[in-house]
Protein backbone atom coordinates (compact mmCIF):
# COMPACT_ATOMS: atom_id res chain seq x y z
CA UNK A 1 0.00 0.00 0.00
CA UNK A 2 1.20 3.47 -1.23
CA UNK A 3 2.20 5.74 1.90
CA UNK A 4 -0.14 8.56 2.64
CA UNK A 5 1.07 11.71 0.49
CA UNK A 6 3.01 9.97 -1.97
CA UNK A 7 0.69 10.84 -4.87
CA UNK A 8 1.73 14.74 -3.97
CA UNK A 9 5.47 13.96 -3.80
CA UNK A 10 5.41 12.55 -7.52
CA UNK A 11 3.54 15.09 -8.74
CA UNK A 12 5.51 17.11 -7.15
CA UNK A 13 8.76 15.65 -8.30
CA UNK A 14 6.85 15.61 -11.89
CA UNK A 15 6.71 19.32 -11.57
CA UNK A 16 10.45 19.98 -10.86
CA UNK A 17 11.90 17.57 -13.55
CA UNK A 18 9.44 19.30 -16.00
CA UNK A 19 10.43 22.45 -15.31
CA UNK A 20 14.12 21.86 -15.74
CA UNK A 21 13.71 20.48 -19.35
CA UNK A 22 14.85 23.17 -22.25
CA UNK A 23 12.09 25.07 -22.90
CA UNK A 24 11.45 22.79 -26.29
CA UNK A 25 11.14 20.16 -24.63
CA UNK A 26 8.98 21.99 -21.76
CA UNK A 27 6.28 22.85 -24.50
CA UNK A 28 6.16 19.56 -26.34
CA UNK A 29 5.42 17.61 -23.07
CA UNK A 30 3.28 20.63 -22.00
CA UNK A 31 1.31 20.71 -25.10
CA UNK A 32 0.91 16.63 -25.72
CA UNK A 33 0.86 15.13 -22.00
CA UNK A 34 -1.41 18.37 -20.41
CA UNK A 35 -2.85 19.65 -23.29
CA UNK A 36 -3.90 16.94 -24.83
CA UNK A 37 -3.14 18.80 -28.21
CA UNK A 38 -2.70 16.31 -31.47
CA UNK A 39 0.73 15.85 -33.23
CA UNK A 40 -0.70 18.32 -35.70
CA UNK A 41 -1.42 20.77 -33.70
CA UNK A 42 1.89 20.70 -32.12
CA UNK A 43 3.86 20.66 -35.19
CA UNK A 44 2.14 23.81 -35.86
CA UNK A 45 2.62 25.59 -32.17
CA UNK A 46 6.11 24.09 -32.14
CA UNK A 47 7.31 25.00 -35.92
CA UNK A 48 8.28 21.76 -36.40
CA UNK A 49 7.74 20.29 -40.26
CA UNK A 50 6.01 17.60 -39.79
CA UNK A 51 3.58 15.78 -37.28
CA UNK A 52 6.16 12.72 -37.34
CA UNK A 53 8.91 15.31 -36.75
CA UNK A 54 6.55 16.67 -33.24
CA UNK A 55 6.29 13.02 -32.53
CA UNK A 56 9.95 12.31 -32.60
CA UNK A 57 11.08 15.01 -30.98
CA UNK A 58 8.51 14.94 -28.05
CA UNK A 59 9.66 11.36 -27.75
CA UNK A 60 13.19 12.79 -27.39
CA UNK A 61 12.25 15.22 -24.31
CA UNK A 62 10.30 11.94 -22.44
CA UNK A 63 13.56 10.25 -22.66
CA UNK A 64 15.22 13.12 -20.73
CA UNK A 65 12.45 13.39 -18.34
CA UNK A 66 12.36 9.99 -17.58
CA UNK A 67 16.19 10.41 -17.01
CA UNK A 68 15.55 13.11 -15.08
CA UNK A 69 12.93 11.03 -12.74
CA UNK A 70 15.48 8.13 -12.28
CA UNK A 71 18.04 10.21 -11.19
CA UNK A 72 15.60 11.10 -8.27
CA UNK A 73 14.62 7.80 -7.58
CA UNK A 74 11.49 7.57 -9.21
CA UNK A 75 10.96 4.43 -11.41
CA UNK A 76 8.68 3.57 -13.78
CA UNK A 77 5.18 2.55 -12.54
CA UNK A 78 5.56 4.41 -9.15
CA UNK A 79 8.43 5.52 -6.45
Amino acid sequence: MAAEGEPEICKALLEQCVAELSEEYKELIILREYAGASWDEIARETGRPSPDAARMMHGKAMLELSKLLKERGLQEGGA
